[in-house]
């Protein structure tokens, strides 16, 4: 196993606890304006600025499910806000300390809850690695529950959609990836799913009902561990019914390659994401 591979297998085992500090009200001075508060004790800040509109993204972080979010989805967040939207984040209950069950209850009620709390609001979802995989999962439930307000388009960064790892494929790009490894994946993913299971769709939602979740847009690799599965996502959402789909591949590039984008990549991948939900 490579170093960068056994430095994030390690990270992912032994995720330190901070509070979520990267998304700290105090990190965001102005014109950015952060406000926190709490559904049943985890934490939603919603970042804007005076003159953000009625585009609004629920934000779920990556980190196999075990790590807090960190400077570079800060990034993420305040690049959305300066394209004109608000932008509310989800500190979602962590493995080992919670399994899936208890991660979903509190991603599905958080958004619940700013639906509420902002009527007028147009939401989309955007979700980077797990926090991909958990988006697509409180899609299907939020449509499996008829609420009022599914948002419309989601963004997907690299997500991990099948924490069973069983692709046939994933040897292949397991070789290829310079920072994951498939079988800690599978072994965390297995321990997350908890109760519920390591095959149930909202644990691994490329399993599930994938019709009527709206307008997708998923940005990955030809070289990470995710590509068999976001390949096969794209393929099942493409015959879903009141589902569609676009993509875009960057080559040779790392696993959840926006947190870390140069700036000129970086103009590339968030004007994409305007059009995408612009249009």
């Amino acid at each position: 196993m490579s170093i960068l591979k056994n430095i994030s297998t390690f990270m992912f085992y032994h995720a330190p606890r901070t509070g979520c500090s990267a998304m700290k009200v105090s990190k965001f001075k102005a014109p950015y304006i952060a406000k926190e508060e709490l559904i049943e004790g985890f934490k939603l800040l919603t970042v804007s600025k005076e003159d953000s509109g009625k585009g609004h993204f629920y934000f779920m972080h990556g980190g196999a499910y075990t790590l807090e979010p960190v400077g570079f989805h800060r990034k993420i967040l305040l690049n959305l806000v300066d394209l004109g939207y608000k932008v509310t984040y989800i500190d979602y209950p962590l493995w080992p300390e919670y399994t899936a069950d208890k991660t979903n209850e509190i991603t599905l009620a958080g958004f619940k809850k700013i639906a509420a709390d902002y009527p007028e609001d147009e939401f989309y979802f955007i979700g980077d690695s797990a926090g991909g995989g958990l988006a697509v999962s409180i899609l299907m439930q939020l449509r499996d529950e008829g609420f009022s307000k599914l948002p419309s388009k989601t963004l997907l960064l690299s997500p991990w959609l099948d924490v069973t790892e069983s692709n046939e494929k994933i040897s292949e790009y397991d070789k290829l990836d310079k920072t994951l490894s498939a079988k800690a994946l599978k072994d965390i993913g297995t321990k997350f799913a908890g109760p519920l299971g390591s095959a149930h769709p909202f644990v691994s939602p490329i399993y599930g009902n994938l019709e009527n979740l709206g307008s997708f847009f998923v940005f990955y690799s030809d070289s990470e561990l995710m590509f068999p599965d976001v390949q096969k996502f794209i393929g099942l959402i493409e015959k879903a019914n009141g589902s569609s789909i676009q993509s875009y591949v960057e080559k040779n590039a790392p696993h959840d390659y926006l947190m870390s984008s140069t700036k000129e990549k970086n103009a590339e991948y968030y004007s994409l994401i305007q059009e995408f939900i612009t249009k």
